[in-house]
């Protein structure tokens, strides 16, 4: 189990092609990348005092796992459908 932000950033980047960034001027704000394409695929940032981790997954894991574990919430900035 990951418990600090740094592991998350080298389990990201232990996928081939990838490199962090942190594209918004803000050091709070660490993504990793894939080389070819330079998209995002993780996003890691403090949030009142928690480590908050976005991840891009398939529409249909996300459904499972957000069910399955209370910690998993929409992305506050890449969640695209409206929570109702």
């Amino acid at each position: 189990m990951m418990k600090t932000r740094e592991e998350v950033l080298a389990y990201g980047l232990s996928f081939p092609n990838t490199y962090q960034d942190a594209p918004f001027h803000d050091e709070n704000w660490q993504l990793v990348r894939l080389r070819e394409n330079k998209k995002v695929f993780l996003w890691t940032y403090e949030r009142e005092g928690n480590i908050c981790i976005n991840i891009k997954v398939d529409p249909e894991w996300r459904e499972l796992w957000r069910s399955t574990y209370a910690s998993v919430l929409p992305g506050y900035h890449q969640n695209k459908e409206q929570e109702t």
